[in-house]
């Protein structure tokens, strides 16, 4: 059997930004084959540098990511299984590389090896460090081949410790915004866009419209949870980013922030704001103000969506979207993260 590990560098918040890709094949149990290279992305603009070192200096008269599918696809020929460490991120950087070049995605099922290093020893938290000084495997991170080469030993030493590559894999992505049965809620209020209901364009249809010249609002695939999940451990790192394999995706119109992420609120806590069935996009890289409606996790893994009155360097003052539930103030010490609400389904 023959797996690909592979690895995404992005020049800014856009997935379709990819700057350096790493290729490490596996065939029977050992590595067969490695590929990297560097790739002009479609803007100029490098907000990543001070992680991966890759500058537009650096990528200006290399090759765009269109010309470089023939070798891509020629590497993970006959591969089984595309593996990457948090694969939903590389997964929607390679779709939507694919779908700003007018080609069609590899249909290679996607294996996370944050889900098999969890599977196999139990790691937590388990980000690209930590699960190779788990197991003694060098890594130089955010150089892509240094990753992927990471990855591809994890996977290997997964599967010797009994984990088969299969438990690992990644659901396929959704193209709706919602599940069918979430469009109407119990009072028969749609959840779609006023947009999508007068045109009768799908997400992804809508989002054809805005036309294949304007890269940077093009679609981008965001990671969606059910609200009551977002406390549980898995779904974030540190930073308040979707981690884990266990999300679904939604397709959605390019909000410049690579991790924003989606949840899908239950019951009526949030009431009349937000409802039953309603799905609201929560972007952690956007400025919070006052006034501002967030998502709060705190410490003992409690979540709320709030409004922001006051936020000072010791506390943060939120007031609730439903009279029947308590305003709370909060020591900074108390957040696990705070990030702002930019879009809801209402």
């Amino acid at each position: 059997m023959k797996i690909v590990a592979l690895d995404f560098e992005t020049a800014d918040n856009g997935p379709d930004s990819a700057c350096a890709l790493a290729m490490v094949a596996i065939e029977g149990g050992t590595i067969s084959g490695q590929k990297s290279f560097l790739i002009r992305p479609p803007r100029d603009t490098f907000r990543f540098t001070y992680i991966h070192g890759i500058t537009w200096a650096h990528v200006r008269n290399e090759l765009i990511f269109a010309e470089r599918i023939p070798e891509i696809e020629d590497f993970i020929r006959n591969a089984s299984y595309l593996v990457a460490h948090y694969a939903p991120f590389d997964r929607r950087v390679l779709y939507n590389c694919y779908s700003v070049s007018g080609h069609n995605p590899p249909a290679n099922p996607f294996s996370c090896t944050v889900r098999l290093a969890r599977a196999a020893w139990q790691i937590y938290p388990t980000k690209l460090p930590d699960v190779c000084s788990h197991l003694g495997i060098a890594l130089n991170h955010h150089d892509a081949q240094s990753d992927a080469l990471a990855c591809a030993r994890i996977a290997i030493a997964a599967q010797e410790a009994g984990v088969p590559i299969e438990m690992g894999l990644v659901g396929a992505p959704t193209y709706t915004t919602f599940n069918k049965s979430k469009r109407i809620t119990k009072e028969g209020k749609q959840c779609w866009p006023s947009t999508l209901t007068t045109t009768g364009y799908s997400m992804t249809e809508l989002v054809a419209q805005m036309g294949e010249d304007n890269a940077s609002v093009l679609a981008q695939h965001i990671p969606v949870i059910g609200y009551a999940q977002a406390g549980d451990t898995g779904y974030f790192d540190d930073a308040g980013y979707p981690t884990g394999s266990d999300w679904d995706e939604v397709l959605f119109p390019q909000i410049g922030d690579l991790h924003a992420f989606a949840l899908e609120i239950s019951g009526d806590s949030m009431e009349p704001i937000y409802r039953d069935g309603d799905t609201i996009i929560v972007s952690p890289g956007a400025e919070i103000r006052r006034g501002d409606r967030v998502v709060v996790r705190i410490r003992d893994g409690e979540v709320m969506a709030k409004e922001l009155t006051r936020q000072s360097a010791r506390k943060v003052e939120l007031v609730s979207l439903n009279e029947a539930h308590p305003d709370r103030t909060l020591d900074i010490g108390e957040i696990d993260w705070i990030s702002r609400i930019v879009w809801a389904s209402q």
